[in-house]
């Protein structure tokens, strides 16, 4: 965790800025739902998994139309995979503190096209399978996950957000290897709720 204090000092330094911020929905919300993720290889055929996550976000307006969203998420993610030409399979497993960083774009007063970026900071991960049971893999995993995200969202008066996102990692998620390369990819679904909001009035956005 403290590779990760810098960049929660910046986060928490952004946040407290808000009220200075040009915004109608600057805040703070939590938000959870669920996941879909697997894993990307040119040599091994993932699966996808079902999974969770749940965290923390900063809406902060900047502009009538444009808003920037930091984040604070925990991840139950994984994928699966055949074992050699066997019908056992394996199921990999991680948990994943993540910081996604994005810019939306309201194409109306609720509705918003999202993109940005994310770090993850690996947590625990395992391995499970009919063979050996469950064990921690931990140590074959890389400490940090980066990628791209992006999706829709609609952000409603009430104080409500719904969000279906999709990330792309861009970081090879095995360490050591030579061999698969796997990235993560995830799709995902929220719904979350403003509990603090800076400012009560909202403009239209024309």
């Amino acid at each position: 965790m403290r590779a990760l204090r810098p960049i929660i000092a910046l986060l928490f330094t952004i946040i407290w800025s808000a009220p200075a911020l040009h915004a109608q929905r600057s805040g703070i919300g939590f938000k959870a739902g669920v996941l879909g993720s697997t894993a990307r290889s040119e040599l091994r055929q993932f699966r996808p998994v079902p999974g969770a996550v749940a965290g923390l976000y900063f809406p902060l307006g900047i502009s009538p139309r444009i808003e920037l969203q930091p984040e604070v998420l925990v991840s139950y993610q994984g994928s699966s995979y055949s074992i050699g030409e066997t019908d056992l399979r394996a199921v990999e497993r991680q948990l994943y503190v993540q910081i996604p960083l994005k810019v939306k774009f309201f194409l109306s007063n609720t509705f918003n096209l999202q993109l940005g970026g994310q770090a993850g900071r690996l947590l625990s991960a395992w391995t499970k399978d009919e063979k050996d049971g469950t064990r921690a893999n931990t140590s074959s995993y890389a400490d940090w996950d980066l990628g791209l995200v992006g999706g829709v969202g609609v952000d409603l008066l009430s104080g409500w957000d719904l969000t279906l996102r999709y990330y792309n990692g861009l970081t090879a998620i095995l360490a050591d290897d030579d061999t698969y390369f796997p990235y993560n990819r995830t799709l995902q679904f929220t719904v979350g709720y403003r509990f603090v909001q800076f400012r009560k009035q909202y403009a239209r956005r024309h």
